[in-house]
């Protein structure tokens, strides 16, 4: 990931940036986790809320393929199971965990 480039994207600084995503990653863990237990006592009004809330953190930060995942998963939630949609949200949990490492060096 081009660091500079997204934060250029965004009219802010690199620092702002890496500020932005460490804050993203700390708090995305927990969201995801939370999402994925309102997924498995099929709360789907939370669960949408919470997807959504994720979703506009990853468009706001310009990670689009993150942004592309939570359209997957948007789309799961009308079509898949809960395991199956529990499985995928444990794909992104893992694509944060990348991040985190890529980020961190």
């Amino acid at each position: 990931m081009d660091i500079r480039k997204k934060a250029d994207s965004l009219g802010i600084d690199k620092n702002e940036y890496n500020q932005l995503l460490k804050l993203f990653i700390k708090t995305s863990a927990k969201e995801l986790a939370d999402l994925q237990e309102a997924v498995k006592i099929n709360d789907m009004e939370k669960s949408n809320r919470l997807l959504h809330s994720f979703k506009g953190a990853v468009v706001n930060l310009g990670l689009n393929d993150f942004a592309a995942r939570c359209q997957i998963l948007e789309n799961l939630f009308t079509t898949a199971t809960a395991n199956e949609i529990i499985d995928y949200i444990q794909i992104l949990i893992l694509d944060i965990d990348n991040l985190k490492r890529h980020l961190c060096g």
